[in-house]
């Protein structure tokens, strides 16, 4: 179902590409680990902001950080925002609740956004599939037709052969 789709871990992984897009530090308001830092997370952060060279880390540790960092983000979202189908209407309901309000109205229209960008790309995938099968379509039939004139031809001519008429004569 639509809901389904907007609690998904690849949705809420795209919603949280497009808030990030936007602001690289919005989120972090609801990221588990920067929410629950600890005493000896603190001191490492600290001392890494003053003694880069003893932290150092290659491009594997940071994209491995960045994975993590969205795993717990997705968590997050999900546990922050709900998607509801109104059942008097084809309407979906998206809310959110953090406690930033700022956050919230973000993550909600992002949620709405991403989805109906995710939708409108779907249909025009779809209409262009369905337009390149029928212009294949259309080159099959007109190759039938083509084919069907020739032998239509080919019958007179050999009709007019075996029974001593030439097309001059059957015009006139």
């Amino acid at each position: 179902s639509e809901i389904a789709i907007l609690r998904s871990n690849l949705f809420i992984e795209d919603v949280i590409a497009s808030v990030d897009a936007n602001d690289a530090k919005a989120l972090d308001a609801i990221d588990p680990e920067l929410i629950d830092k600890s005493l000896v997370a603190s001191l490492r952060e600290s001392i890494a902001a003053a003694l880069p060279f003893l932290f150092a880390q290659g491009a594997e540790t940071t994209e491995a950080e960045a994975q993590a960092r969205v795993e717990r983000l997705i968590w997050s979202v999900r546990k922050n925002t709900s998607a509801t189908r109104d059942s008097e209407s084809f309407t979906i309901l998206i809310a959110a609740k953090t406690r930033q309000p700022e956050l919230s109205r973000v993550l909600a229209a992002s949620m709405a956004e991403t989805y109906i960008a995710q939708q409108l790309a779907t249909r025009q995938q779809t209409a262009s599939q369905a337009n390149r099968w029928i212009e294949a379509r259309i080159e099959d039939l007109a190759l039938t037709v083509e084919e069907a004139e020739s032998a239509v031809e080919d019958y007179r001519a050999k009709s007019f052969d075996s029974f001593g008429t030439s097309l001059d004569m059957m015009a006139r």
